[in-house]
């Protein structure tokens, strides 16, 4: 999920609990693989470093879906450049393998009502995270792209199936402290320390 900041005012406007964009869809999240979660938290805090905060600009406004909600239609590069960028990853592809439903091409959008109200649609979003959502958690992670990293090199993060894959992780968990919580788990797992001033 890429969601709205907290101060954007489309927060007053939707009525859902947590205002969202849904960037990619995995059905019922909670049938998914525990080590297959894993990798995917792992996801979360990769795709953070792909792009920073942006605005979405707000193309127009639709009724979708059998229940008929009322949206915001929103189009933004960076975006496409996020959905993407997940899309490319395994973990994701399997994760969605698993839906029984899918919706291949997306149609970025914020659903404000499901009750037909009228509403005055805002000239652009403000999106400042990306989520994972599942078996009802929602983790957030901010958005701060690095700029030293390319999209490539800010995908790396490494995956830790043994204790000879934990010098790499200890190195990415430098230069990427959101990743750290990840390797922080597999050094423990693996009955390794993890070093001092993580705070993980």
């Amino acid at each position: 999920m890429a969601t709205p900041a907290a101060d954007d005012p489309f927060h007053q406007l939707s009525e859902e609990d947590s205002a969202h964009i849904t960037m990619t869809y995995f059905g019922e999240a909670e049938d998914l693989p525990d080590d297959l979660v894993d990798e995917l938290h792992a996801v979360l805090a990769q795709v953070s470093q792909t792009v920073g905060p942006f605005s979405a600009d707000v193309a127009g406004t639709a009724i979708i879906g059998p229940d008929k909600a009322a949206v915001v239609l929103v189009e933004s590069f960076e975006l496409v450049e996020l959905r993407n960028a997940m899309l490319a990853l395994p973990a994701v592809q399997e994760a969605q393998s698993l839906a029984e439903r899918q919706f291949p091409w997306g149609l970025p959008h914020e659903t404000v009502s499901y009750t037909g109200k009228e509403f005055e649609p805002p000239e652009s979003i403000q999106i400042d995270a990306v989520g994972f959502w599942n078996a009802g958690e929602k983790e957030s992670v901010p958005l701060r792209k690095m700029p030293v990293l390319d999209l490539t090199a800010a995908l790396s993060i490494p995956v830790i199936s043994c204790a000879s894959d934990l010098a790499l992780g200890f190195r990415y968990g430098e230069a990427v402290p959101d990743s750290r919580w990840y390797v922080a788990k597999r050094a423990r797992a693996l009955g390794v320390s993890v070093p001092a001033g993580w705070g993980v």
